[in-house]
């Protein structure tokens, strides 16, 4: 090894391009490569060691039936560009977490492509609207958080869908948090989110006994407060939790909602999209 060292200096100092941190590059990398082996404890190199073992590939039990594939150049669908979202907690715009500045994160969702950014979760029902607030504040939402919010939106090139607290809050409040947001997002929110996993609602908000009758009759009360100006945006909501549609929606509509599908209707006052839909979620925000 000393010998190998020695004819490198000797190399480098007839190479007078290189420079002093190149040379010394060269040294760490002989130095480290000498300590691996003398702490391994074997003189045998890469190339003579083993290959693991590799599992041999089961063999089904039943009956097989031989198959052929034919591929073509023909295309049949594609992948949306704005096909990917991510949802994160609202308590997240508490933090200096969505903003223009927040570069790393940027990179993120720039590589990702064009999506689509939740803004909910549990955290909605748990955080209050404050115009006058100074913003990063825990269980609060201010303007400079929106601000700081879209800001993002646009560097990303992302949408977003925003939800407002059903649970803790009141028509008033939710319609002005949502008149700011309208203002702020811009051509950036994509719709407005009533509430988080409703059927949780009974016995955590409200009584036990609290029905889908209640609910609807609370969520009819925001969503007319949000819409007394014609809205550029659409109410989506209720959301559920993944293994369950919901304990406040009657039979019938169990009926109607399946775990992996989103049924779209009108809603009777106007052409209002009110998208209902599940949660599934691998990773919590």
């Amino acid at each position: 090894m000393e010998l190998r060292a020695k004819r490198a200096l000797e190399q480098l100092n007839r190479c007078s391009e290189l420079s002093r941190r190149q040379a010394l590059a060269a040294l760490g990398s002989l130095t480290a490569g000498a300590c691996f082996v003398a702490c391994s404890g074997s003189n045998s190199s890469p190339a003579n060691s083993p290959l693991p073992a590799i599992n041999a590939q089961p063999v089904p039990s039943g009956p097989l039936t031989a198959a052929t594939v034919d591929i073509s150049s023909t295309e049949s669908g594609a992948i949306p560009a704005g096909f990917v979202g991510l949802s994160y907690e609202k308590f997240k715009l508490s933090q200096p977490l969505f903003s223009a500045g927040n570069v790393n994160l940027l990179g993120l969702f720039k590589r990702l492509g064009p999506g689509l950014l939740r803004i909910g979760g549990n955290s909605v029902d748990q955080t209050s609207w404050k115009a006058t607030g100074a913003g990063q504040t825990s269980c609060e939402t201010a303007p400079s958080d929106i601000n700081a919010l879209a800001g993002f939106l646009t560097a990303a090139g992302w949408s977003v869908l925003y939800g407002v607290n059903l649970a803790q809050s009141t028509p008033v409040v939710a319609a002005a948090e949502v008149a700011y947001a309208v203002k702020a997002l811009g051509a950036s929110l994509i719709g407005i989110e009533i509430g988080n996993e409703t059927d949780n609602y009974p016995g955590q908000y409200f009584p036990s006994t609290w029905t889908y009758s209640d609910y609807f009759a609370r969520w009819q009360s925001f969503a007319s407060a949000i819409l007394t100006h014609p809205p550029a945006f659409r109410l989506m909501g209720p959301r559920s939790p993944s293994k369950r549609v919901g304990s406040v929606l009657s039979s019938r509509q169990k009926a109607r909602t399946s775990p992996c599908s989103q049924r779209i209707i009108t809603a009777a006052t106007g052409k209002i999209l009110l998208r209902i839909s599940k949660n599934w979620s691998a990773i919590p925000m």
